[in-house]
């Protein structure tokens, strides 16, 4: 009982840990649809799916790996904060899109924007990730130090023939 737990454990982590990539795909598609780019009834038929998310689906597959990758890892402010930059940069590059599809506009888009999201989103996640990380390890060891020393101190007898040591304890 306790191996299927600890089987139905892992298959439940790695299902969520994919969630990001599930997210980027749903945002695609919603945003295809509200644009008037794609029919929703077409999406009914499984196999239409990929075709739907053709142009962008790598990049999709990527970034869920990479932070699916990270998440195992277990750098979190590394992943979420890849997570949130991609998504808020895809979110942008449709609103894009949609002023362009509704309102005839001939704007740029915003693809390159996009991407340099994810790539700052990148570099801060490994800012902070750095931050948090080195900083934890900076006190661990302070701590241990300290214990050490005091350790040490208890277990050292005071030598009455060191009266500097003796003045610096008192």
């Amino acid at each position: 009982m306790k191996k299927l737990g600890k089987v139905l454990l892992f298959l439940l982590s790695t299902v969520l840990r994919c969630l990001p990539f599930v997210i980027f795909a749903l945002t695609d598609l919603f945003w295809r649809i509200y644009n008037f780019q794609l029919d929703p009834i077409r999406l009914l038929n499984p196999s239409e799916i990929p075709a739907a998310l053709a142009d962008f689906l790598w990049l999709y597959i990527g970034l869920g790996l990479m932070i699916l990758v990270f998440l195992t890892l277990r750098f979190p402010f590394l992943a979420y904060s890849i997570f949130l930059a991609a998504w808020g940069g895809q979110n942008l590059y449709f609103l894009r899109e949609w002023d362009n599809a509704v309102y005839h506009m001939n704007l740029p888009s915003r693809l390159s924007l996009w991407l340099a999201l994810i790539f700052i989103g990148l570099l801060v996640g490994f800012l902070l990730q750095t931050a948090y990380t080195g900083g934890r390890r900076y006190h661990k060891i302070a701590r241990y130090n300290r214990l050490r020393r005091i350790s040490q101190e208890m277990e050292r007898p005071a030598s009455p023939s060191s009266p500097k040591k003796n003045a610096r304890r008192a």
